[in-house]
């Protein structure tokens, strides 16, 4: 967590070292001209800005790949652990609580639960990153012209909350999804189970086939498609709020307030270099949704596992 948030404070800081590197921008941080300076044959103007710059970009590189792989192994020993209680609490739970359970739903919740949790947990630096980043660029946008931040700074208010709004018309849907995806695992055991019966009966075959089976196939697809189209709308939208933002500054808010060529000039790279942070975090907060309701299943079902006492 520690290397996302300091790679994040170092990408916030790249565009504002960026802008006062290029001439006639800020004079203060411009080297006196003397003799050329060379690296590998090629010429470098402002040596003491591009070894900033350079140095600066060497440390995100570090700090993410330290704070990630960090992170990956930390969720990968915490998915394993989770995985060893939920056996101990399966071997050493009352029969009648297995059998009121399903192994179908302890399969589930090992197969496909256990794993969205760590994906949301190895989500969280990136996430922290982003809105450093943001924060960052943020300030230096205030510095740049306050006007435009306070305006920047309700657009992208009005962006979170109607984004949410849309993510959460998609919420019934994934639960209903989870909920239909295990019966339609207890429907295949009891496929598996009872093969051999089925064989022996066309009629049996054929009822189990369309009035089970293939009924809640056709539900889940069905339930699945509409809220993953309900999602994808929603995450496409979120990776346009920056856009819109910067048509918002461009073409309306730039008829109300004076704003100068140059400064104007600044605010759009500003924009543009926060266009990913907001993307990022628009496309992560769903899988971090996703994985807190995979882990509220797990605890659920380690509940309804209760010690048996010898």
């Amino acid at each position: 967590m520690l290397g996302g948030a300091l790679s994040g404070i170092a990408y916030a800081l790249l565009i504002p070292l960026v802008m006062y590197s290029l001439p006639g921008v800020d004079d203060s941080f411009r080297s006196i001209p003397g003799a050329p300076h060379y690296l590998f044959g090629l010429e470098v103007s402002n040596p003491l800005m591009a070894s900033v710059f350079a140095i600066a970009v060497l440390f995100i590189w570090l700090s993410r790949t330290w704070s990630d792989v960090t992170l990956t192994r930390v969720s990968i020993g915490m998915a394993s652990d989770l995985r060893v209680q939920m056996y101990y609490r399966i071997a050493h739970a009352p029969l009648t609580a297995i059998e009121r359970i399903g192994l179908p739903r302890l399969a589930t919740a090992l197969a496909f639960d256990v794993p969205k949790v760590v994906v949301g947990a190895q989500s969280a630096p990136t996430v922290l990153m982003d809105v450093i980043t943001l924060l960052g660029m943020l300030l230096f946008l205030s510095y740049l012209n306050i006007d435009v931040f306070w305006f920047v700074l309700k657009c992208i208010g009005f962006g979170v909350l109607t984004t949410e709004a849309i993510y959460r018309l998609s919420n019934p849907y994934h639960v209903k999804a989870a909920r239909i995806n295990d019966s339609l695992q207890a429907s295949i055991h009891g496929l598996i189970q009872g093969f051999k019966e089925l064989k022996l009966s066309d009629e049996k075959r054929e009822k189990y086939f369309q009035n089970v089976l293939l009924a809640q196939e056709e539900a889940l697809a069905r339930t699945q498609k509409t809220g993953f189209s309900i999602y994808t709308g929603a995450g496409h939208y979120g990776h346009i709020l920056s856009f819109l933002v910067i048509g918002a500054v461009i073409f309306i808010f730039v008829s109300y307030h004076p704003v100068t060529n140059e400064n104007l000039v600044g605010i759009v790279m500003t924009l543009l270099y926060i266009a990913a942070p907001i993307a990022s975090i628009v496309r992560t907060l769903p899988l971090l949704k996703t994985s807190r309701i995979a882990l509220k299943r797990v605890m659920d079902l380690l509940a309804e596992l209760p010690e048996e006492k010898v």
